[in-house]
């Protein structure tokens, strides 16, 4: 059976390099899980939101040198597809060899080609002020902070980085990538923003909002949950003002928790009747998730503030 480890994430800055144990990218069954939210058109009512993974499961031989096999897998499409194969070197550079020169996935990485492994990180010795050659003649990266974040008991180095196109910045965590998404170095945010909502190997589960706070656990899958049980319903959406939770009954301890698209916690409230209504008025625009939960079951829906 594998032991799921629930990590909590901090920050630490001024910790040493030298106190530190390098931590590699997994070896085993890994997942990053994604979301895509779009922006680009001044209507909320066509904003919209996509979930997608990027999972690591089994090996593979290309040309000679060992690679782990990368699949992405989306709301849509229930089988996952082979995308490229992904190792580690001694030199804590991380590779990948796609399986062609793009991924059709909601980020549209593309690289330069398929015939050739491409050099999607490196945490060799890296200071503030290095420049790092990924995507060279594309991009321009940097580092322009160094710190350590907490995971179980363990520290591991995070990198600010520094994109030229598009004048975007980036977290990078050891063992783990992007904070915006895992390949992210050869994609970039327009009228739409990326996140790593979270990661877990047969150890670890990463929460990771940018802001720090909440966790996975009340976001995995990101896709609207409903079940039978709960006839639970939510609307209007788009809304304003004021939405409604409706439900068939009042269980025991039932709680709702509203969360923005970055995992931050806004509201945390108890359901003391079958139809509450919740003021949503100080909510910037865009989209918002809500979790139910009570003794027995949770759900989670989504909503947009207009």
């Amino acid at each position: 059976m594998k032991k799921i480890l629930v990590i909590l994430l901090f920050s630490f800055s001024g910790i040493t390099a030298q106190s530190q144990q390098y931590n590699k990218f997994p070896t085993d069954t890994a997942v990053w899980n994604c979301l895509y939210f779009w922006n680009g058109n001044p209507n909320p009512a066509a904003w919209h939101y996509t979930n997608y993974s990027y999972i690591m499961d089994g090996d593979t031989i290309i040309k000679a040198k060992q690679y782990k096999k990368m699949y992405y897998k989306d709301e849509v499409q229930n089988a996952r597809v082979y995308i490229c194969g992904l190792r580690e070197d001694t030199m804590k550079h991380i590779y990948l060899f796609p399986r062609y020169n793009y991924i059709i996935s909601p980020s549209h990485p593309l690289f330069p080609n398929d015939s050739s492994e491409q050099l999607l990180y490196s945490f060799n010795n890296l200071k503030v002020g290095d420049s790092i050659a990924i995507n060279p003649g594309n991009n321009s990266i940097s580092v322009i902070s160094i710190d350590s974040v907490l995971l179980g008991s363990k520290f591991r180095k995070r990198y600010q980085i520094y994109y030229t196109k598009f004048a975007q910045q980036d977290y990078w965590i050891e063992g783990i990538g992007s904070t915006k998404e895992l390949f992210f170095p050869y994609t970039y945010e327009f009228e739409f923003t990326l996140n790593t909502m979270c990661y877990h190997d047969t150890l670890n589960y990463l929460i990771n909002p940018p802001s720090g706070i909440t966790s996975c656990q009340y976001i995995t899958g990101i896709s609207e949950r409903k079940t039978v049980q709960l006839q639970i319903q939510l609307y209007p959406s788009p809304a304003q003002q004021v939405i409604t939770l409706e439900l068939a009954a009042i269980r025991q301890n039932s709680m709702i928790y509203i969360y923005d698209i970055q995992g931050k916690m806004l509201l945390k409230q108890g359901i003391k009747q079958t139809k509450e209504e919740i003021d949503i008025s100080s909510f910037k625009s865009g989209l918002y998730l809500i979790k139910y939960s009570d003794d027995n079951e949770s759900s989670i829906l989504k909503f947009i503030k207009d």
